[in-house]
């Protein structure tokens, strides 16, 4: 059975990006993931990047030492993808459509 594809779209700004309708204030960096060779995505809220094709963060967390940091203090989410509406975990997909203005 194939799955679907997991699509990512950059707004104009860059300071979006959209991933299977999951917006994340953030972009696209010019990076890929070292497993699947997806695109990585920066996520700004965490201070992280990750990729959206494993739905893996690409930094171990904590990333810095300093407990007071604005970023680090934050409870960042097993995974940068939420469940889905049936509250199965977010499927592991296998390729990637990239729209960017």
């Amino acid at each position: 059975m194939n799955k679907p594809p997991i699509r990512i779209e950059e707004d104009a700004s860059g300071w979006t990006v959209t991933v299977n309708g999951q917006e994340f204030s953030g972009y696209i960096v010019d990076s890929r993931c070292d497993t699947c060779h997806s695109v990585i995505v920066y996520d700004m809220y965490y201070d992280s990047m990750f990729c959206p094709a494993c739905n893996e963060w690409t930094e171990k967390y904590p990333i810095c030492s300093d407990e007071n940091c604005p970023f680090c203090s934050k409870k960042r989410p097993e995974r940068p993808l939420r469940e889905t509406v049936d509250g199965a975990p977010a499927p592991e997909l296998p390729f990637v459509i990239v729209q960017m203005p």
